[in-house]
């Protein structure tokens, strides 16, 4: 999204290519972000088009970590995104798709990239290895279906709360148009408990995070 900047005087770090075309002309500043304006002229805000983790306010460029999972014997494909949390806004977290025959365990990944990442921050919280990296096309890593992935993580991790309350949990998560993304939430109750009381405590459970979800009471 692009705003016009009505301050006289801004300091900004850069970051390569991130910040390319970051003034698109006089006055206007291109955030990176991914939005929409409703009807009342409000702005909402559903994503971003720059790559960057932001923990706590700390910018993470996730090359920063992709670079030194490529350098580890065994990796086939790396890519590094960040995960929603209800204190940092996101943490980084890393997926990688092992060469056939490598014998590399998520511990051993984690250990490797402590020893090689310089900033405490990016180091990141959890690895994932999976059998294929989702590609476009065109054979580029689609990031968005692993941010997906670990929004359902995320909030299947949170449900297991409602313990007794249901019988089942389901969570799937996709694009959204409007929100960006957008996590479904199916929940079969446990018997004699109410669609009210499974609704307020799922609000409860995921009050701390940004990313919209849909509940579905069955």
């Amino acid at each position: 999204m692009c705003f016009k900047a009505t301050w006289t005087r801004i300091i900004i770090k850069t970051y390569g290519h991130h910040n390319k075309n970051i003034w698109p002309k006089e006055g206007w500043f291109n955030t990176g972000d991914l939005g929409r304006q409703d009807s009342d002229q409000y702005f909402w805000l559903t994503g971003r088009q720059k790559e960057l983790i932001i923990r706590g306010g700390h910018n993470i460029d996730p090359a920063s970590i992709e670079e030194p999972l490529y350098r580890l014997k065994g990796v086939q494909v790396a890519a590094a995104i960040g995960r929603p949390d209800p204190y940092a806004g996101e943490i980084p977290i890393a997926y990688v798709q092992l060469q056939d025959g490598a014998d590399l365990t998520s511990e051993g990944i984690l250990e490797h990239l402590k020893s090689e990442i310089g900033e405490r921050a990016a180091v990141p919280k959890d690895v994932y290895i999976i059998d294929e990296i989702p590609l476009t096309p065109v054979g580029k890593i689609f990031k968005p279906s692993l941010r997906w992935d670990a929004i359902q993580r995320v909030y299947e991790a949170e449900l297991l709360n409602l313990g007794d309350l249901a019988k089942s949990v389901e969570v799937s998560v996709g694009e959204d148009k409007i929100h960006g993304s957008l996590a479904v939430i199916t929940v079969q109750a446990a018997p004699e408990v109410s669609a009210q009381t499974i609704e307020d405590k799922v609000q409860e459970l995921l009050a701390q995070y940004t990313i919209r979800y849909r509940l579905e009471i069955v």
